[in-house]
């Protein structure tokens, strides 16, 4: 029964291993078929820098996380504690980079690349907000497999490939790239949802318990935002160059990060 068991369990990894993969390539493949390679380049390179932020972060969760949910069961208390500073540590993370992204994108094309990327631009803005839902799908995963249902992590796969074949599809044909940005930023706002519905049984944590991180953020963000915002219309519209554009993204980081850490001591918990 035992080896049943493992049967089981191993042929529903070995489905999910392969979605994923085809998750990996779908856009790609309708760009390349509906498109040029001179767009499937530009849309390649939005998607790697989309996904620099988070990439180290994942790294590590992908080799720990599956563990320690492993050992942890049947303590439940363990395991929300674990998600909820996953939790944090995402949305920390994600959705500065995403507003970093949205204002400045301009500018860290061209630092990181030259002008003549400079079409990634609004791919690479949309891209970064799917970034934030698919970071939050991806920290439940270790989970579902965890307490032994790497089905439901298939089955968000089937959805997300259904949907993904839909919208990429007329996403690519009638808005070219951005319209396949787009498309999976839909995406994975559906997924997202479908996860929602399906862990909240199991977690048992009601909404609250990410009010504080969230808070958080949105104060740390919003004193950035005060410290900031006159340094930067003064660069936007006085003395725009891309020196000055570099130390102002450092003084925000650094902010941004003070912030956090100083409103962060206010709640028992955040990021």
């Amino acid at each position: 029964s035992r080896l049943k068991s493992l049967f089981g369990y191993a042929k529903w990894t070995s489905v999910q291993n392969i979605l994923d993969y085809i998750l990996g390539v779908i856009d790609s493949l309708y760009i390349g078929h509906l498109l040029d390679a001179n767009k499937l380049g530009l849309y390649t390179k939005a998607r790697d820098i989309s996904f620099m932020p988070v990439s180290p972060f994942f790294i590590i969760l992908d080799k720990v996380s599956f563990v320690a949910y492993s050992k942890l069961q049947g303590k439940l208390e363990k395991i929300q504690e674990g998600f909820l500073k996953t939790f944090d540590v995402v949305i920390s993370v994600t959705i500065p980079f995403f507003l970093l992204f949205l204002v400045e994108g301009g500018i860290i094309v061209q630092l990181l690349l030259g002008k003549k990327w400079l079409g990634i631009v609004v791919p690479l803005k949309i891209l970064s907000a799917s970034i934030i839902f698919s970071s939050l799908v991806a920290i439940t995963r270790p989970i579902f497999d965890a307490i032994g249902r790497p089905d439901i992590n298939v089955k968000s796969n089937i959805i997300q490939l259904i949907s993904s074949i839909v919208l990429v599809f007329f996403g690519a044909y009638y808005f070219g790239v951005n319209g396949v940005a787009f498309a999976m930023l839909i995406s994975w706002v559906i997924i997202l949802i479908y996860i929602i519905f399906k862990i909240r049984p199991f977690l048992r944590l009601g909404w609250d318990k990410f009010f504080g991180s969230f808070i958080t953020v949105l104060i740390a963000i919003m004193v950035v935002l005060i410290v900031c915002s006159p340094l930067y219309i003064y660069n936007k519209f006085v003395a725009y160059n891309i020196l000055y554009s570099i130390i102002l993204m450092c003084i925000s980081g650094s902010t941004y990060v003070v912030a956090l850490w100083l409103v962060g001591r206010l709640f028992k918990r955040s990021p």
